[in-house]
């Protein structure tokens, strides 16, 4: 995260440069086809924002573009485009930094809650924006967090992931499922609770499986106190599932051997 000192004099962007920003990167898409609409570039920043390292300018302007660099037309255009995306950058990690961050106006709720998976749907765009900034930042973000932080982290990010696609949580589970195939438990671990983390109705996995997939990952990395505490949770959810009773016996005894 930035470490912009908190002034409450920093201003936000005007309606006037957003509306000439959303503009320009409409029309930057001609020489770069996969530059971000204004709703994404809402998300995008916020994932930078709110990364646990400062990123620099010169790295994530780049990343709006999917380009080396940004094309102007001219001199003129470029300062204005810079003036007007680091308003928005401080904007926001002011707003990140201060605990006052709300979806900004440009992301107008469609009802129903299901019109928010329409393709052009704003809040579709901006969670789209931020899945491209997490991932472009998925080194930043390999750090060891206590478990109850990881915990709340994957929640958020599953909520903030949600509106991508209406068949978002069921390719987490598959793609967990992969990682964990490959032994990459960590891995697997953040897919399976981002999908823990998306509501009921939308979620095709039981939440015992997923607790227990969850359990199941760090019980293969030798977590045996993570393990058993997510395979206890499981075992609550379906008390008579004969592999979550063994799985939390298998927790308590390695611990017990421990002590």
């Amino acid at each position: 995260m930035s470490s912009t000192p908190q002034d409450s004099a920093i201003p936000d962007l005007a309606p006037a440069d957003e509306a000439w920003l959303r503009q320009f990167l409409a029309a930057a898409r001609s020489h770069s086809p996969a530059t971000l609409g204004l709703e994404e570039l809402y998300g995008f920043l916020f994932a930078v924002v709110a990364a646990p390292d400062l990123v620099l300018p010169s790295e994530w302007i780049p990343a709006i573009f999917d380009a080396d660099e940004p094309v102007f037309a001219d001199e003129h255009e470029g300062v204005r485009f810079h003036r007007a995306i680091m308003t928005l950058y401080n904007q926001l990690n002011r707003d990140v930094q201060e605990a006052t961050v709300a979806l900004p106006e440009c992301v107008e709720l469609r009802e129903p809650a299901e019109r928010n998976f329409e393709k052009d749907a704003p809040l579709m765009l901006w969670a789209s924006g931020f899945a491209q900034g997490h991932d472009w930042l998925e080194e930043a973000w390999d750090v060891d967090l206590p478990k109850d932080v990881d915990d709340d982290l994957g929640t958020c990010l599953g909520a903030l992931l949600f509106f991508i696609d209406p068949k978002f949580a069921a390719a987490l589970s598959n793609r967990g499922n992969a990682y964990q195939k490959k032994r990459n438990f960590e891995r697997a671990i953040a897919d399976f609770r981002k999908a823990l983390a998306i509501p009921t109705p939308h979620r095709r996995a039981p939440v015992q499986h997923l607790l227990y997939a969850i359990a199941e990952n760090y019980r293969q990395q030798n977590d045996y106190s993570a393990a058993l505490r997510w395979g206890q949770k499981a075992l609550a959810e379906d008390p008579d599932n004969f592999r979550h009773q063994e799985l939390v016996k298998e927790m308590q005894a390695q611990l017990a051997n421990k002590d």
